[in-house]
C-alpha cells in the first residue's frame, strides 16, 4: 500500500487535504465512504495515507521514505496510535504521535495539522482500551500550538450519554460503521474548512 500512496504522489503533488492513520483512517476508500467525502468537500483534493495495521512507527518511517516529498496541501489529519494500545506505554504511544507531528512539521511546513485524539475502543467506559486511550489523549492534547498543530478529540460524537459505543457505530468496538463514519466528517468539517481557509497560500 505504500509502495501504490508514492506512486499517487509522483503523479501529483498538490491536495486540499491528507489523512495519515491505520485501517480506521484507511477506511475512507470504501466507496460509500468516499461519497461521504465528495458531499462534505465537494472541491476538495483528498489523498488518503491511511493503512490498515499502522502504528506511529510506521507511519513515521512512511514519512521518512518519502510518502509526502514535495507535496503541497493545506491540512492534514492525522489519527494514528490506536495499533500501539496493544504493546506501548501510554506516555511511549504518545511520544510516537508527537514524533509524527513533528516529521509532519518538517514535511509539509504550511500545512495546518489536525491531530485527532484516540477514537474510543471498547463498548463502555470502564473497559481497559477506552481507558488507555484517554490517557494517550490527555497527553497529547498539548502538542496543541493554536497555529500549525490543532488537537481535536471527537471521540464523544461516537458515544451515547452513559459513553457507551454502540454497535450501530462500531460492530467490532474499534472500526466505524457508515454511520461512525458520517459523525466523524460531519464533527470535523467545519475545522477543516476553516482551517484550509486559513492556510498560508491561499
Amino acid at each position: 500500500m505504500h509502495a501504490e500512496d508514492l506512486k499517487v504522489v509522483q503523479q501529483n503533488k498538490n491536495f486540499d487535504l491528507v489523512m495519515i492513520g491505520d485501517s480506521i483512517t484507511n477506511g475512507w476508500d470504501n466507496s460509500d465512504k468516499q461519497d461521504l467525502l465528495k458531499e462534505a468537500f465537494p472541491n476538495f483534493s483528498i489523498l488518503n495515507l491511511g493503512i490498515s495495521g499502522d502504528t506511529t512507527q510506521g507511519v513515521l518511517w512512511r514519512l521518512h521514505d518519502g510518502v509526502l516529498n514535495d507535496i503541497s496541501t493545506k491540512v492534514v489529519m492525522v489519527m494514528i496510535g490506536t495499533n500501539n494500545l496493544r504493546t506501548g506505554k501510554s506516555e511511549n504511544i504518545a511520544l510516537g504521535i508527537k514524533e509524527v507531528t513533528k516529521a509532519l512539521r518538517s514535511k509539509v511546513p504550511k500545512a495546518k495539522i489536525l491531530l485527532l485524539g484516540l477514537f474510543p475502543r471498547g463498548r463502555d467506559a470502564k473497559n481497559g482500551w477506552r481507558l488507555k486511550t484517554i490517557e494517550v489523549n490527555k497527553i497529547i492534547q498539548d502538542l496543541d500550538d493554536s497555529h500549525t498543530v490543532i488537537y481535536k478529540d471527537i471521540g464523544k460524537a461516537f458515544l451515547d450519554k452513559y459513553g457507551y459505543l454502540s454497535e450501530d457505530i462500531s460492530k467490532d468496538a474499534l472500526h466505524l460503521t457508515a454511520e461512525g463514519y458520517n459523525r466523524w466528517v460531519e464533527t470535523v468539517k467545519p475545522l477543516i474548512l476553516k482551517l484550509a481557509k486559513n492556510h498560508k497560500n491561499l
